[in-house]
């Protein structure tokens, strides 16, 4: 389902009578409302074609899993950004390859710090083992910044209702923000 755009002809390079025609767009352009939807249809066809099954529970993750060692590699976008994990070295390069096959400009970072205000942090254990911690300590900082609570005494979660009290009082008035405001802060 592939949505047709048009746009108005960019004066000094109008081809006919820019009252009566405007342009189709051949592909969706970077910054346009639609071209996050438009990459993520094109995105789930590559990985469809390269083998990857998209997970029930969560759209933005898919999953291969090799039929003879049973290696698996998981891959996670969102819009334009993506994390790959996976030990088998094969099956990570047969992915970027299949990824420069169809875009153009991809960019791979071995190592990352942070993707979409998670901060990513590998290591190995005592025990030999090779693990990623993944933890939103910038991002919720940074929300409590915007809506005026930080400093304030962390609880950890879930937090039993033995530790609240019933309001009673007069509607409060907020800070004058609203939580999804709030929540894109970071």
């Amino acid at each position: 389902n592939e949505e047709t755009t048009y746009i108005e002809q960019i004066p000094g390079f109008e081809k006919a009578d820019p009252k009566r025609f405007v342009l189709r767009l051949k592909k969706c352009l970077y910054g346009m409302p639609h071209a996050p939807r438009a990459f993520k249809r094109k995105m789930d066809l590559v990985l469809s074609d390269m083998g990857f099954k998209r997970l029930v529970t969560d759209q933005c993750v898919c999953i291969k899993v090799d039929a003879d060692t049973g290696d698996r590699i998981v891959v996670a976008n969102y819009v334009d950004d993506g994390v790959i994990m996976t030990k088998n070295e094969a099956m990570r390069e047969e992915y970027k390859a299949g990824l420069k096959k169809a875009f153009h400009k991809v960019k791979f970072f071995d190592n990352v710090d942070g993707i979409l205000g998670v901060a990513v942090r590998q290591g190995v254990d005592d025990d030999g083992l090779r693990y990623v911690e993944l933890n939103q300590h910038k991002a919720i900082v940074d929300v409590a910044k915007v809506a005026g609570v930080e400093g304030t005494r962390a609880v950890a979660t879930p937090m039993g209702t033995d530790k609240l009290e019933k309001y009673e009082g007069p509607p409060v008035d907020g800070p004058g923000w609203q939580f999804s405001s709030v929540r894109g802060a970071t």
